[in-house]
C-alpha cells in the first residue's frame, strides 16, 4: 500500500505528449498569453517561484528544466552561482536566450535523456508543470536524481487532480502559430485533454479564431471546415501519487504545496475583488504559501513538490 500511487502512475496508459513543434508554434505568444488580467498562472506561477527560491542558494551550480520562455530563468538567475536552462523546444530556448540578460547556459534538452554528467547540479527545478507532460514522470525524476549531488535540491511542479473538477468541457476559436484552429479542453480520466482541430485558411471559423470567440457548443458542421485533427494530453496528479513518485525515485525529505488557490478569485463575480487581489497578488501570494497547511490539496490548481536526493 505504502507505494500504490506511484504504481497507479507507472501502470497507467501513456500520455500523448505535446511534441517540440507544438511547443515552438507557442513561443510567440506564450508572455503574452500568461501576463493576459484573467490567466490564472499569473497566481500560480508567482507562487511556485517564491518556492523555488526558497530552496536556492548563492553557491549552487542549478540546473532548470524546461525553461519555457525564459520567465522562471530570469527570476532565479541571481540567486545561485550558475544556472543552465533546458527546454526541448528550439523556439521556446531562443525566446529565452534573447529574454534573459543575466548569463545563463542554455541547452535545448529532453528532460527524460539529459545530456549532463553525473552528480553535476546542487539543485534541480523547473515551473510550468513539465511533470505533467513529460511522457514518463519517473524516467524525468531518475535523470535529476542522477544529475544531482548527494544531498542536492528538487523542486518541480505539476497540474492537480482536483477533486470534481471533471466532465466540464472548455471551447475556443483561436490561433496557434497564426493558425487558425477550433480547440476543445477538458479534464477526464486523470488526464487534461486538448483536442486540436486545425481549420482550413478558406473556412468561415478562421475569422472566429482570430476573435478568439468562446461557444457553449462543438458547432455544426465543424468537420467540413477541419484541415486535421491532433490531440495532446498532459497527466494530473493527487498529492500522494507526486510523494510516492519521489519517493520511488530515492528522494527524501518530500513536501508538497498547493498553488493557485488565489487564482479562484479570476472567477468572481465582483470586479473590484478580481483587479485587488491582481494588482496584490504578490504580497497575498506571500501570505498564501505561509498559510499553505490550511488549504485542501485537492482544490489546488497546481502542486509543487521539494525533496532532497538521498
Amino acid at each position: 500500500m505504502a507505494r500504490l500511487g506511484y504504481q497507479a502512475v507507472r501502470r497507467s496508459r501513456p500520455i500523448r505528449a505535446y511534441p517540440p513543434s507544438y511547443w515552438d508554434s507557442q513561443a510567440s505568444e506564450w508572455d503574452e498569453l500568461v501576463r493576459r488580467p484573467k490567466n490564472p498562472h499569473q497566481f500560480y506561477y508567482l507562487e511556485a517561484d517564491y518556492l523555488i527560491s526558497s530552496v536556492l542558494e548563492k553557491p549552487m551550480q542549478a540546473l532548470e528544466l524546461g525553461c519555457g520562455t525564459g520567465g522562471s530563468t530570469a527570476v532565479h538567475r541571481r540567486q545561485v552561482a550558475q544556472l543552465v536552462a533546458t527546454d526541448f523546444s528550439l523556439e521556446m530556448v531562443r525566446r529565452a536566450a534573447r529574454g534573459v540578460r543575466d548569463p545563463v547556459r542554455f541547452v535545448v534538452a529532453d528532460a527524460s535523456h539529459l545530456p549532463f554528467r553525473d552528480r553535476a547540479f546542487d539543485v534541480v527545478f523547473s515551473r510550468g508543470v513539465l511533470l505533467s507532460y513529460v511522457p514518463d514522470p519517473s524516467r524525468t525524476l531518475e535523470e535529476a536524481r542522477r544529475v544531482l549531488r548527494p544531498g542536492g535540491k528538487l523542486a518541480m511542479d505539476a497540474m492537480n487532480r482536483i477533486s470534481g473538477g471533471r466532465g466540464k468541457v472548455s471551447r475556443l476559436f483561436h490561433t496557434i502559430g497564426d493558425r487558425p484552429a477550433y480547440v476543445e479542453y477538458a479534464m477526464r480520466e486523470g488526464r487534461q485533454i486538448r483536442r486540436i482541430h486545425w481549420l482550413s485558411e478558406t473556412s468561415p471559423l478562421a475569422a472566429r479564431a482570430k476573435k478568439e470567440d468562446r461557444p457553449k457548443t462543438r458547432p455544426r458542421n465543424l468537420q467540413a471546415h477541419v484541415a486535421s485533427v491532433e490531440q495532446y494530453e498532459g497527466r494530473l496528479f493527487r498529492a500522494g501519487e507526486l510523494k510516492e513518485l519521489l519517493e520511488a525515485a530515492r528522494f527524501k525529505d518530500v513536501r508538497v504545496t498547493p498553488l493557485g488557490h488565489l487564482a479562484y478569485t479570476l472567477g468572481f463575480a465582483d470586479d473590484s475583488t478580481q483587479r485587488f487581489a491582481r494588482k496584490h497578488r504578490r504580497p497575498l501570494s506571500k501570505l498564501y504559501l505561509q498559510l499553505a497547511d490550511h488549504f485542501r490539496l485537492e482544490t489546488a490548481w497546481h502542486l509543487l513538490v521539494r525533496a532532497v536526493r538521498r
